[in-house]
């Protein structure tokens, strides 16, 4: 995931990004996620990358810890 307006890269195992969302296809995923610090979800690019053995040393890899439901109330999201 790439937000470019904060200038931040991310890369998630997409076994994770299947059990947060389903089973959706690269182009349906781009409203689901925002940016953990500017909270923009609109200019998100999200791509998945094969990546050779020799890129792999050194790359942070996120990995799903827990799912947390939320509830707001209409309006205040």
């Amino acid at each position: 995931m790439n937000f470019p307006i904060c200038r931040i890269t991310r890369h998630y195992q997409p076994s994770d990004i299947q059990q947060l969302c389903g089973d959706l296809n690269v182009f349906q995923l781009r409203g689901q996620f925002r940016c953990d610090r500017c909270n923009d979800r609109d200019s998100v690019s999200i791509a998945f990358v094969g990546l050779l053995a020799t890129e792999m040393p050194g790359l942070v890899v996120g990995h799903l810890e827990r799912i947390e439901m939320r509830r707001f109330p209409s309006g205040e999201m």
